[in-house]
């Protein structure tokens, strides 16, 4: 028996809402309980009134700090984002789901794209260790000045140094549009 759950599988057990992202635990029928000691009947019962129709799913928080919504279903646990993919496209995600807002709590099909990791990381937030307040620009003290760099596909790219912060950012934000980052890149973590 596969952990890999199926479009039908998963459509038999939760409803999705594509507009809020919200999963809801579905009444569940007597076959879908096995029990050795056949109490079928009473775990089924027991089971919708405490769960059909609430929502499915609680928040996860991974060991880098970021938080998730993950549901078990089949024995495992499975990232929500992923599962709405596959609600609504019938495939689980081949690549990385990416947030588009960076909200990773907001699984609404319409903040969804399936992207490479280079693309994920292509639309980030401000890094918790950032002191300027903009990707990619420090302060050098040493020249008194504001460095500005990138770094796509693994590389370290140096862009220049500044005198104005707001120099520095702008030429960064060019070096992203020139490379294709996402427009979000760079944006305020947001606050739960």
């Amino acid at each position: 028996m596969s952990n890999q759950i199926t479009q039908e599988e998963l459509k038999n057990v939760v409803s999705y809402d594509e507009k809020s992202g919200i999963f809801k635990w579905l009444e569940r029928h007597e076959s879908m309980f096995n029990s050795k000691f056949g109490n079928e009947a009473v775990h089924c019962r027991t089971w919708n009134s405490r769960y059909a129709g609430k929502r499915a799913g609680c928040i996860a928080t991974l060991s880098c700090g970021t938080k998730r919504e993950v549901m078990g279903i089949k024995k495992r646990l499975h990232y929500s984002h992923r599962l709405a993919w596959l609600y609504v496209n019938g495939v689980l995600p081949p690549l990385e789901i990416d947030h588009i807002d960076g909200d990773s709590q907001n699984n609404s099909i319409r903040n969804l794209r399936s992207v490479t990791s280079q693309e994920n990381s292509m639309n980030s937030s401000v890094p918790a260790t950032n002191t300027s307040g903009v990707v990619g620009v420090s302060f050098c003290k040493r020249d008194g000045r504001w460095r500005a760099h990138i770094q796509t596909s693994g590389k370290y790219q140096h862009i220049g140094y500044f005198g104005h912060i707001f120099d520095a950012a702008c030429a960064r934000k060019s070096k992203e549009i020139e490379l294709g980052f996402h427009a979000n890149h760079g944006r305020r973590k947001l606050q739960k």
